[in-house]
């Protein structure tokens, strides 16, 4: 028996059949129109978050891109936020860093970025320095591997948060 539209909206681990198809079938297309060198065709929704991200100078999350969204008078649903992050992902024009606390942040691709984060505050710090550059262009070589991007990240305590866990210690 099939679900109808109320009790698909009120059990959202129950997906369409069709829906599923026609997401396994977009990442097939991204695929193979990367692999023939086709420019894939954006949705309106994939380009307005395109060039938002574009706008910004750091990485936000689908609930910040989504509240810039209604700020802009270009209302989106969360839903389809996260399907045109999931597309744009794919498609190697963004990329995805997981924060400490789980949260997911998105930024276009400029160039690889690395960072030190703090599992206390949750402050993050860019690292110029790319120790990694020269074994992804091997990787690339070696595995004929197209890298879009790579994240390197340390998780530790900043200076303010190991002075502050010092004096709490010495009392």
């Amino acid at each position: 028996m099939k679900a109808t539209l109320t009790q698909q909206r009120f059990i959202p681990d129950i997906q369409p059949l069709s829906w599923q198809r026609k997401h396994r079938d977009y990442r097939l297309i991204l695929l193979t129109n990367f692999i023939i060198g086709m420019k894939v065709k954006r949705t309106r929704s994939q380009e307005r978050i395109l060039t938002l991200l574009k706008s910004l100078q750091q990485a936000v999350s689908a609930q910040d891109i989504y509240v810039k969204m209604r700020q802009r008078d270009q209302a989106v649903g969360l839903a389809t936020i996260y399907r045109a992050l999931e597309a744009l992902k794919l498609e190697g024009v963004v990329q995805v860093r997981t924060l400490s606390n789980g949260e997911s942040v998105y930024s276009c691709i400029k160039e690889d970025r690395h960072h030190l984060t703090c599992l206390h505050c949750g402050q993050s710090i860019i690292i110029d320095e790319c120790p990694v550059h020269n074994l992804a262009t091997e990787l690339e070589t070696l595995h004929n591997f197209k890298v879009f991007y790579h994240t390197l990240e340390f998780f530790g305590m900043c200076e303010r948060c190991q002075l502050g866990s010092n004096s709490i210690r010495d009392n």
